[in-house]
């Protein structure tokens, strides 16, 4: 069931199951929460999905951005309490695994249980760059550009030879950015990871924690799994053979059947 409602002064729309246990699903830069749909249907058999388009992606306003992870946390409290919801398993992808990590370290009692899928804990300076380029394109008069660049990265994204199965997620990638604002507020939370780092931070969270990722992810690679989880205390990592940034994509089943086993509780994920 879709909704909207407004969240710490934006509308915001997703997606509930409204049955069982919350799990909630959080998306990856220039995504909507339609990125989980490989996983949705299979989940939600299992849990309450609550997917949701982050601030300024998809369905969801901009609002007034300040272009921080804390921003994001925030808004993900607001709408756990618009939906009744004390505790929550959380699954976030890249940068959803960022606003998943902050949430966590901010709000460690209303995490169950977290899933960090090719994310990162930290940025070098080349990947700042990466955002400063992306970011400066969204007020050029060049807006071209940056769709060229967005549907570069969303190809580079993907591994496996699957010309289908790329050019759906271009789709995608391209359908969500509504507001360039809204891309450019994601990519400045983004690069705040250069110099405030979450590393320090991670040994806050204190929730069952399964780290995961493909050995080819070109944009977090898996030494930056490998830092989340050596900072995170009783984390696992599990790097999936032949699988790029979305491993979710690639290899759906494979990691829906280990998402389910460490979020059931069932085994070590």
């Amino acid at each position: 069931m879709c909704v909207k409602d407004e969240i710490n002064g934006a509308i915001a729309a997703w997606d509930d199951s409204e049955i069982g246990d919350p799990l909630v699903l959080i998306h990856g830069l220039s995504e909507s929460r339609a990125a989980w749909q490989h996983q949705s249907q299979e989940l939600s058999k299992h849990f309450r999905v609550i997917s949701y388009d982050v601030r300024g992606f998809g369905e969801s306003e901009i609002g007034v951005a300040e272009g921080t992870p804390q921003q994001f946390a925030r808004d993900l409290a607001g709408l756990l309490s618009n939906l009744g919801v004390d505790r929550a398993r959380l699954w976030g992808f890249s940068m959803g695994g960022v606003i998943s990590m902050r949430f966590a370290i901010d709000y460690p009692d209303m995490v169950e249980s977290l899933i960090l899928g090719s994310s990162s804990c930290l940025i070098n300076r080349q990947a700042l760059e990466f955002f400063k380029i992306r970011t400066g394109l969204t007020t050029s008069d060049k807006p071209d550009e940056l769709i060229d660049l967005n549907t570069e990265d969303a190809k580079a994204c993907i591994s496996i030879d699957r010309p289908d199965l790329i050019q759906k997620y271009v789709d995608l990638r391209t359908s969500a950015i509504q507001d360039l604002k809204g891309y450019a507020n994601a990519c400045a939370a983004m690069s705040t990871l250069f110099e405030h780092p979450l590393t320090h931070e991670l040994p806050k969270i204190k929730s069952p924690t399964l780290v995961i990722t493909g050995d080819l992810d070109m944009f977090c690679p898996p030494k930056a799994s490998g830092i989340i989880h050596d900072g995170i205390p009783g984390s696992i990592l599990r790097i999936l053979p032949g699988a790029g940034h979305c491993a979710h994509w690639e290899q759906a089943d494979t990691i829906n059947d280990i998402a389910l086993d460490f979020l059931s509780g069932n085994g070590t994920g």
